[in-house]
């Protein structure tokens, strides 16, 4: 089963984070990998995502 969830308010969320290249982040909600895959253009190439969800169907 695919998992569907539209990310809430992508934009505002990296913005308010202001994550920059070569930091560790966590997206402790991750589900669709929404929000993760902004951060990760933000701090990527070095940077570290860590995602998790408690959601076996996410």
């Amino acid at each position: 089963m695919a998992y569907r969830h539209p990310s809430a308010m992508p934009a505002e969320v990296v913005a308010a984070l202001a994550p920059a290249p070569g930091q560790i982040v966590a997206d402790c909600t991750l589900g669709g990998a929404g929000h993760a895959r902004l951060l990760l253009e933000k701090i990527s190439p070095k940077g570290i995502l860590v995602g998790l969800d408690r959601d076996p169907d996410a």
